[in-house]
Protein backbone atom coordinates (compact mmCIF):
# COMPACT_ATOMS: atom_id res chain seq x y z
CA UNK A 1 0.00 0.00 0.00
CA UNK A 2 1.26 3.44 -0.32
CA UNK A 3 -0.40 6.69 1.08
CA UNK A 4 -1.48 9.37 -1.67
CA UNK A 5 1.11 12.16 0.06
CA UNK A 6 3.92 9.78 -0.92
CA UNK A 7 2.77 9.53 -4.70
CA UNK A 8 2.45 13.55 -5.26
CA UNK A 9 5.34 14.61 -7.36
CA UNK A 10 5.67 11.29 -9.06
CA UNK A 11 6.95 10.89 -12.80
CA UNK A 12 4.03 9.33 -15.15
CA UNK A 13 5.67 7.76 -18.13
CA UNK A 14 4.88 5.75 -20.85
CA UNK A 15 6.78 2.48 -21.27
CA UNK A 16 9.49 4.01 -23.64
CA UNK A 17 10.53 6.17 -20.71
CA UNK A 18 8.80 9.43 -22.55
CA UNK A 19 7.07 11.38 -20.01
CA UNK A 20 3.26 12.18 -19.84
CA UNK A 21 3.49 13.95 -16.51
CA UNK A 22 3.75 14.39 -12.63
CA UNK A 23 0.95 12.93 -10.80
CA UNK A 24 -0.82 16.34 -8.66
CA UNK A 25 -4.01 14.20 -7.65
CA UNK A 26 -6.27 10.70 -7.97
CA UNK A 27 -9.86 10.68 -8.81
CA UNK A 28 -11.67 8.80 -7.35
CA UNK A 29 -15.21 7.22 -7.11
CA UNK A 30 -16.85 7.57 -3.39
CA UNK A 31 -19.77 5.56 -4.31
CA UNK A 32 -17.94 2.36 -3.60
CA UNK A 33 -17.15 0.52 -0.67
CA UNK A 34 -13.90 0.60 -1.07
CA UNK A 35 -13.34 3.82 -3.71
CA UNK A 36 -11.84 2.84 -7.13
CA UNK A 37 -9.16 5.18 -8.49
CA UNK A 38 -10.66 6.57 -11.70
CA UNK A 39 -8.47 9.17 -13.04
CA UNK A 40 -5.27 10.61 -11.75
CA UNK A 41 -4.56 14.59 -11.97
CA UNK A 42 -1.59 15.57 -13.21
CA UNK A 43 0.54 18.61 -14.82
CA UNK A 44 2.16 18.29 -18.27
CA UNK A 45 4.74 20.29 -20.19
CA UNK A 46 5.80 23.19 -19.30
CA UNK A 47 2.59 25.18 -19.32
CA UNK A 48 1.57 22.98 -15.58
CA UNK A 49 -1.98 22.93 -16.73
CA UNK A 50 -3.39 20.16 -14.91
CA UNK A 51 -5.07 17.36 -17.18
CA UNK A 52 -6.71 14.15 -16.15
CA UNK A 53 -5.10 10.72 -17.28
CA UNK A 54 -7.79 8.94 -17.71
CA UNK A 55 -6.29 4.77 -18.01
CA UNK A 56 -7.30 1.89 -16.22
CA UNK A 57 -5.20 1.78 -12.92
CA UNK A 58 -4.64 -1.69 -13.22
CA UNK A 59 -2.38 -0.90 -16.97
CA UNK A 60 -0.03 1.57 -14.64
CA UNK A 61 3.23 -0.54 -13.00
CA UNK A 62 3.88 1.42 -10.00
CA UNK A 63 7.82 1.84 -9.74
CA UNK A 64 8.21 2.95 -6.23
CA UNK A 65 11.97 2.89 -5.56
CA UNK A 66 12.35 5.75 -8.42
CA UNK A 67 9.21 7.34 -7.96
CA UNK A 68 7.03 7.00 -11.19
CA UNK A 69 4.41 5.07 -12.79
CA UNK A 70 4.80 3.54 -16.02
CA UNK A 71 1.85 3.23 -18.33
CA UNK A 72 1.75 0.29 -20.60
CA UNK A 73 0.92 0.98 -23.79
CA UNK A 74 -0.29 4.91 -25.45
CA UNK A 75 -3.64 6.26 -23.74
CA UNK A 76 -4.84 9.81 -24.90
CA UNK A 77 -4.43 12.87 -22.39
CA UNK A 78 -7.40 14.75 -22.19
CA UNK A 79 -8.34 18.17 -20.52
CA UNK A 80 -9.71 17.67 -16.53
CA UNK A 81 -13.18 17.17 -17.50
CA UNK A 82 -14.75 15.49 -15.38
CA UNK A 83 -17.60 16.60 -12.94
CA UNK A 84 -15.85 16.77 -9.27
CA UNK A 85 -18.42 17.86 -7.40
CA UNK A 86 -20.03 14.69 -7.43
CA UNK A 87 -19.41 11.56 -5.45
CA UNK A 88 -18.34 8.96 -8.09
CA UNK A 89 -15.86 11.12 -9.28
CA UNK A 90 -14.23 13.26 -6.51
CA UNK A 91 -10.55 14.59 -6.53
CA UNK A 92 -9.18 12.76 -3.60
CA UNK A 93 -6.83 15.86 -2.57
CA UNK A 94 -10.50 17.61 -1.50
CA UNK A 95 -10.97 15.80 1.01
CA UNK A 96 -7.62 16.60 3.20
CA UNK A 97 -8.33 18.82 5.70
CA UNK A 98 -11.72 17.57 6.25
CA UNK A 99 -13.11 17.41 9.56
CA UNK A 100 -14.47 14.25 10.36
CA UNK A 101 -17.39 13.11 12.82
CA UNK A 102 -18.86 10.11 14.74
CA UNK A 103 -22.29 9.39 14.29
CA UNK A 104 -23.32 10.59 17.36
CA UNK A 105 -21.36 14.03 16.18
CA UNK A 106 -18.04 14.16 18.12
CA UNK A 107 -15.41 15.73 15.97
CA UNK A 108 -12.82 13.83 15.73
CA UNK A 109 -10.27 15.41 13.84
CA UNK A 110 -9.15 16.30 10.26
CA UNK A 111 -8.36 13.87 7.50
CA UNK A 112 -4.92 13.97 6.03
CA UNK A 113 -3.97 10.97 3.67
CA UNK A 114 -5.42 7.77 2.09
CA UNK A 115 -3.87 4.88 2.09
CA UNK A 116 -3.98 2.99 -1.40
CA UNK A 117 -3.80 -0.54 -2.72
CA UNK A 118 -2.10 -0.59 -5.80
CA UNK A 119 -2.28 -4.33 -6.34
CA UNK A 120 -5.84 -5.17 -6.92
CA UNK A 121 -6.46 -6.95 -10.04
CA UNK A 122 -9.20 -4.37 -11.10
CA UNK A 123 -7.30 -1.48 -9.98
CA UNK A 124 -6.43 0.91 -7.93
CA UNK A 125 -8.66 0.89 -4.49
CA UNK A 126 -8.46 3.37 -1.38
CA UNK A 127 -8.92 1.70 2.01
CA UNK A 128 -8.19 3.38 4.60
CA UNK A 129 -7.70 7.32 5.35
CA UNK A 130 -5.93 8.93 8.25
CA UNK A 131 -7.27 10.98 10.47
CA UNK A 132 -5.11 13.62 12.74
CA UNK A 133 -6.84 13.81 16.45
CA UNK A 134 -8.14 16.92 17.47
CA UNK A 135 -6.39 15.96 20.66
CA UNK A 136 -2.73 16.13 19.97
CA UNK A 137 -1.72 14.17 22.57
CA UNK A 138 -3.92 11.46 20.73
CA UNK A 139 -2.71 8.74 18.10
CA UNK A 140 -3.78 9.14 14.71
CA UNK A 141 -6.60 7.18 13.39
CA UNK A 142 -6.91 4.99 10.59
CA UNK A 143 -10.32 4.09 9.38
CA UNK A 144 -11.74 2.34 6.38
CA UNK A 145 -13.56 4.25 3.41
CA UNK A 146 -16.16 1.42 3.79
CA UNK A 147 -17.22 2.91 7.29
CA UNK A 148 -18.04 6.90 6.10
CA UNK A 149 -21.39 7.30 6.00
CA UNK A 150 -21.48 10.89 4.07
CA UNK A 151 -19.32 12.86 3.13
CA UNK A 152 -18.32 16.34 1.50
CA UNK A 153 -15.91 18.51 0.73
CA UNK A 154 -15.50 19.96 4.28
CA UNK A 155 -16.83 17.22 6.37
CA UNK A 156 -16.50 13.54 6.93
CA UNK A 157 -19.71 11.65 9.09
CA UNK A 158 -18.91 8.10 9.99
CA UNK A 159 -21.19 5.31 10.69
CA UNK A 160 -19.85 4.68 14.03
CA UNK A 161 -20.35 6.61 17.23
CA UNK A 162 -16.88 7.55 18.90
CA UNK A 163 -17.48 4.82 21.54
CA UNK A 164 -17.79 2.32 18.33
CA UNK A 165 -14.16 3.16 16.73
CA UNK A 166 -11.03 1.18 16.82
CA UNK A 167 -8.45 2.28 19.19
CA UNK A 168 -6.04 5.06 17.23
CA UNK A 169 -2.79 3.54 15.75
Amino acid sequence: MLLKSEMNGWDVQYGTGEKIGTVRDLVVNTTARRWPVTGIVLTHGLSRRRRCLDVPTDELAVEARDHRLVRRGRTPIHEEAVDTSTPDHLVLGSLEGAKVYSRDEQYLGRAYDFAISTAPAGGWLVWKFLVRPSDARSARLRLRVGDIAEISRDRIVLKASKDELPDAR
